[in-house]
């Protein structure tokens, strides 16, 4: 377990690294690390981290963070190589608890001594295969290990009965938490959680995913055995990406913010249509777009928290904020709870207790 005197340092400057930043920095005393010009971030946070410049090809820094001691490194930056190779140095010289992020799968991961690894393309394809495997709108969904996702639903949003059976099934009506009974109704104010399991349902249902990067492809090769799917991505991306996996799906090159496009792409009323571009401006006007053409069935990724304001304001609640979505598990992992295992099954009364602790974290 990780004490509060424990300093925890944060390398990068992506959008996972300054959420995780804000966040943890309340409750520990947190450093970001990056080898930048940080003068345009140092402001956004009202320092309540300290920022530090490093010289990533000059190692004497991390000399410096040996006299630290006891510390949690976290490697939070867009580049995976860069993740590992600074986790397992630091795990080499200092012998300290170490946290690499990585976009992709990697195979050579195995062949490192790092103390957790989080990977999008295994959390990420997960948390979809959520969305896709329910038919209600889910308001939020939380990682919380490998095998088990919290998720969370409002009462005026489920359109279907919900499986009362479902023993890790919770709801929360006027502040209170209560396990329903099979001839309980759920009410619009109510507040519904879940615990999902693996492996999940598979969809019969046309899943059509919006991208301009080859991570959309990685995830749709995780999908492709469970669902229909369809993608559409940008004329900008590389032609052998495209080329690379043409075979395999049907491809429409445009952009999701042109109506002729979605309509070529064949998306209907009923349709179920994932956003997924690394532009949160796009995603947003897609969203709105889509709506208006009458398709309900909608998530967006949004890369960037200060986009999760505009989204309040325009009143769009349909989306996937992967920083959040990680954030408990971290939590988790650093208080050395067993529900951070990889397989721990949770009972009820942990069940309870993570809806307390995601709630106060993530003010949801």
């Amino acid at each position: 377990m990780i004490t509060k005197e424990c300093k925890i340092f944060i390398y990068g400057l992506s959008d996972l690294a300054l959420y995780i930043s804000k966040i943890l920095s309340q409750d520990y005393q947190v450093s970001l690390l990056v080898d930048k010009n940080i003068n345009s971030f140092a402001y956004v946070f009202e320092e309540s981290f300290l920022v530090k410049k490093i010289n990533y090809h000059d190692t004497a820094w991390v000399n410096e963070l040996s006299k630290e001691k006891p510390f949690v490194f976290m490697a939070f930056s867009e580049h995976d190589q860069n993740n590992i190779f600074l986790a397992q140095l630091i795990k080499n010289v200092t012998e300290q608890l170490t946290i690499a992020f990585l976009k992709s799968d990697n195979q050579l991961i195995e062949y490192f001594d790092i103390d957790l690894i989080l990977s999008w393309d295994k959390i990420f394809s997960r948390l979809i295969n959520i969305y896709l495997s329910v038919s209600f709108q889910a308001k939020k969904i939380i990682y919380i290990n490998k095998n088990n996702y919290l998720g969370i639903f409002e009462g005026r949003k489920l359109r279907q009965e919900i499986n009362f059976s479902n023993k890790l099934l919770l709801i929360e009506r006027n502040n209170n938490l209560f396990s329903p009974e099979n001839n309980d109704i759920v009410y619009p104010d109510d507040r519904v959680y879940i615990n999902f399991n693996f492996p999940m349902k598979p969809s019969k249902e046309k899943v059509f995913l919006l991208g301009s990067n080859e991570e959309v492809f990685r995830l749709a090769e995780k999908l492709k055995l469970k669902h229909q799917l369809r993608i559409i991505t940008g004329k900008k991306i590389l032609k052998e990406v495209v080329e690379k996996y043409s075979s395999d799906f049907f491809i429409i090159q445009g952009s999701g913010t042109e109506k002729d496009v979605l309509q070529e792409a064949g998306l209907s009323k009923d349709s179920i249509f994932i956003i997924l571009t690394k532009d949160d401006f796009e995603n947003i006007i897609t969203a709105i777009m889509a709506k208006k053409l009458g398709i309900k069935r909608l998530q967006i990724l949004i890369n960037d928290y200060k986009s999760l304001d505009l989204l309040r304001q325009l009143n769009i609640d349909n989306y996937i904020y992967f920083s959040e979505a990680i954030l408990y598990h971290i939590h988790l992992w650093l208080t050395g709870s067993k529900l951070a295992q990889e397989n721990h099954q949770l009972t009820q009364n942990e069940f309870i207790s993570t809806i307390g602790k995601v709630k106060e974290m993530i003010k949801c």
